[in-house]
């Protein structure tokens, strides 16, 4: 016979947690591209993940190849 699986109490709160960040991101896009103009929003992003991703590559691999 099948065996049936359920769903944990943890499971659920994670996946609810996981819907409010993942809407949340689209709800608050949609509140930046009216007050702000496309380029800084793009810069923003992209500063952003240079300023966290930087760290983790000097960290793990050294320096940056150049």
């Amino acid at each position: 016979m099948a065996e049936i699986k359920t769903v944990n109490p943890k499971d659920w709160k994670l996946l609810v947690l996981l819907s409010v960040l993942w809407g949340g991101s689209f709800f608050f896009s949609g509140v930046v591209v009216r007050e702000l103009p496309p380029l800084t929003i793009v810069l923003s992003g992209v500063g952003l993940g240079m300023l966290v991703l930087l760290p983790i590559h000097l960290i793990k691999l050294g320096n940056l190849p150049i």
